[in-house]
């Protein structure tokens, strides 16, 4: 089984295309989302990590969110 991640940014949205293929057998996942705030993408071998950032409370708290495809 393969693993193709596809990702893609337009100004704060992001889409992320996942597709899995085995043998004849195509399986393709779309998400799409709005970056609220600073975005990090790391491409490592098993994936693509996203973290995002966001600061609450007048930048006194951040709120961190790590997606991974």
């Amino acid at each position: 089984m393969r693993k193709s991640v596809t990702l893609v940014r337009s100004g704060q949205n992001l889409k992320v295309e996942i597709t899995y293929l085995d043998g004849a057998v195509t399986d393709t996942t779309v998400e799409v989302f709005e970056a609220d705030g600073p975005v990090r993408i790391s491409v490592t071998e098993s994936g693509v990590y996203l973290a995002s950032y966001r600061a609450l409370l007048a930048d006194r708290v951040r709120l961190r969110r790590t997606r991974f495809f």
